[in-house]
């Protein structure tokens, strides 16, 4: 885990102590050392903060090459540089320390460019080229690492968060209306931020940069599709070998650091397989478990319980999070995410990431497990939908058993499946003709995105584009359109094109950040995804049973208890705002005169919110809408209102 800061200008007009403050702004994302370069002419310059996780003294960055040609920085983890050092060294590169870093840059001296196909992790990085006078920005394949860039007239910047671009005071601050509103209602759409002329390298794409002319072109180096591992056995038993056998691999890669690793354990299935492979390969393993003290159907603590019984070596600790607490850190929470949100989940996140930090400096997540292999009811649902042709009376009636089911046992699974399905209607066609299908996480964004604007400044939304139409635009280039796909694995592929390089990962890295922690992902591996998506959707989905295939390969693993269990989703419970914390946060942000300041929010209707937010203070509906209107007003005061500096409340 790191960060870094960048500048491109061809007139030579390179400020080093502008890159010093850009930097300084991401310390959070490397507290142990920093470093900045900047050519003899000034025509560019790269800073960078590091967290050391391998190889402290040979990895320091910006790295350049023995030539003094090309330049490095790089944020993430590649777990097979190993083999590829081999290769190198018979080659003769002259390698100075054991870090992936100097992995990566000699690499790109020997293949250029084509180096990325060859990485294997979460990275983002970018390369000066001196001989070819051109920079490469790259991304890795899921969007696990970020990487921002503000292209202007005469000068790129460049940063692993906004708030190192918004450090120059010399940019324009201003908020984009249409990726407001798509942050909200589709998780970003891909390329796009939530702030205007700041843009993001989309998931497994890379930018080509002309240094003299900053003209430049955008380049995608891998699907999730086109490189599916097609598993040729019809055999389930052997799919069940294949899954097993990819996962430990990736388990194991994770587990090389210089620094002690621990597993986030929420009690699910796929962070308990992660923990618990894990512990069979090391002597301790420190494991953390979110407990919501205030709301026993949200709690799920007893099940990684049960995880850490069947495993000596997990150490399990129970990380306490109140309703107080969470409201306590919203504004925080917000500095790091750089967005609004509806679910305080990313609050309790930071929390975990912090408490984590006094044990160990990385953690194992479970994260990638759903979206690889039809973990979420949106799939079964997709699925129904298809083999009913989209008709909903065919469904509703295991609808209705679902939810019966849900409140039976006090779980949420199928909350979002029941709102989905009455949002699959008419009015969603357009998906059909522009995706060959209509995928249920876009149809609930168009709906999503339809009630916030209600909300809305009619000033703002005159002159707002609609970002469910512009990520379908973007997807329709992506989406095949030959006949045999399974409507749920699409769906599948419009997530890990989306919601899981712009939210889920998000999420992921600014949480785990903010407690200046790195956070590794073995279920979003790309080889374990590849092999996903090559499988039989009837191997991943059985019935409404999700992830078969990958519950089936770990049921020596897993407790009963875990094994058998619906998916719940990681929601956070709902905050009422009660505590003096809260009702500070509610006047300051939504008294009439900050949401005018502001200008996003229409000032009645918003009036109206504070009046149904007193009446239902634990309304999941209301607390949401609650959720996402303050969230934008934090995040604006922050960024937009004031100087883009964090002030601890």
């Amino acid at each position: 885990m790191c960060g870094f800061v960048g500048e491109i200008n061809p007139t030579g007009g390179v400020d080093p102590q502008i890159l010093y403050r850009m930097n300084n702004a991401l310390q959070h994302r490397g507290p142990d050392e920093s470093g900045i370069v900047v050519a003899d002419n000034r025509t560019w310059g790269l800073a960078h903060r590091r967290l050391n996780i391998v190889d402290p003294a040979g990895g320091r960055q910006p790295m350049t090459d023995p030539s003094g040609r090309r330049t490095l920085v790089f944020n993430g983890e590649i777990y097979d540089d190993a083999r590829i050092r081999r290769d190198l060294e018979r080659d003769g590169y002259p390698f100075q320390g054991y870090s992936d870093t100097e992995v990566v840059l000699a690499l790109y001296c020997r293949h250029g460019i084509d180096a990325v196909g060859h990485l294997r992790g979460e990275f983002a990085l970018v390369i000066i080229d001196e001989d070819r006078r051109e920079a490469f920005l790259v991304r890795d394949r899921m969007g696990i690492k970020p990487l921002f860039f503000m292209p202007l007239a005469d000068r790129w910047l460049i940063a692993s968060e906004v708030k190192g671009i918004f450090q120059d005071d010399r940019v324009p601050r201003e908020v984009d209306p249409t990726g407001l509103l798509g942050a909200i209602a589709v998780a970003d759409v891909p390329g796009r931020s939530v702030f205007r002329g700041v843009r993001q390298v989309r998931n497994a794409h890379y930018l080509r940069v002309d240094l003299q002319t900053l003209a430049w072109s955008e380049h995608r180096y891998w699907d999730a599709l086109e490189g599916r591992q097609k598993e040729d056995s019809t055999r389930f038993e052997d799919q069940v070998d294949a899954v097993r056998s990819s996962v430990d691999e990736a388990i194991r890669l994770r587990l090389r650091a210089d620094v002690p690793v621990g597993a986030y354990l929420s009690g699910g299935v796929d962070s308990s397989i992660v923990a618990s492979q894990a512990a069979r390969q090391v002597s301790h393993l420190h494991a953390f478990g979110l407990a919501f003290e205030d709301s026993p159907r949200h709690n799920e603590f007893a099940f990684a319980q049960d995880v850490a019984r069947r495993n000596a070596n997990i150490a399990l600790h129970r990380v306490p999070v109140t309703y107080r607490e969470m409201v306590r850190r919203l504004p925080e929470t917000v500095w790091h995410l750089e967005r609004p949100f509806a679910n305080l989940h990313s609050v309790a996140k930071l929390i975990c990431a912090r408490y984590a930090r006094q044990y160990v400096r990385c953690v194992l997540t479970g994260d990638g497990g759903d979206e690889a292999f039809c973990g979420y009811s949106t799939h079964w649902l997709q699925n129904e939908l298809e083999q009913a042709n989209y008709s909903l009376s065919a469904v509703r009636g295991k609808l209705k058993a679902m939810r019966r089911e849900a409140a039976k046992i006090g779980g949420n699974r199928y909350y979002l499946s029941v709102g989905l399905a009455r949002k699959i209607g008419p009015e969603t066609a357009f998906l059909a003709d522009s995706l060959g299908f209509r995928p249920c996480d876009v149809a609930t964004g168009l709906s999503v995105e339809n009630g916030v604007k209600l909300l809305m400044d009619q000033e703002v939304t005159r002159n707002i584009a609609s970002p469910t139409a512009e990520l379908v635009r973007e997807l329709s280039k992506l989406v095949p359109r030959s006949t045999g796909w399974p409507h749920a694995t699409l769906l599948q592929y419009v997530q890990l094109n989306s919601s899981v390089p712009e939210y889920i990962n998000l999420v992921a890295d600014r949480t785990e950040n903010a407690g200046s922690m790195e956070a590794r992902m073995p279920l979003f591996d790309h080889r374990v995804v590849e092999l996903a998506m090559g499988l039989p959707l009837g191997s991943k989905l059985h019935g409404d049973q999700e992830k078969w295939v990958l519950r089936q390969a770990y049921k020596d693993v897993l407790p009963e208890s875990v094994l058998r269990r619906r998916k719940q989703a990681f929601l956070a419970p709902p905050a009422p705002y009660s505590s003096p914390e809260g009702r500070m946060l509610v006047e300051t942000y939504l008294s009439p005169s900050a949401i005018k300041e502001v200008g996003v929010w229409s000032p009645a209707r918003i009036a109206v919110l504070r009046t149904l937010r007193r009446l239902m203070p634990r309304n999941r509906f209301v607390n949401q809408v609650t959720n996402i209107v303050l969230t934008t007003q934090i995040m604006m005061d922050q960024f937009i209102v004031h100087r883009p500096s964090w002030r601890m409340t």
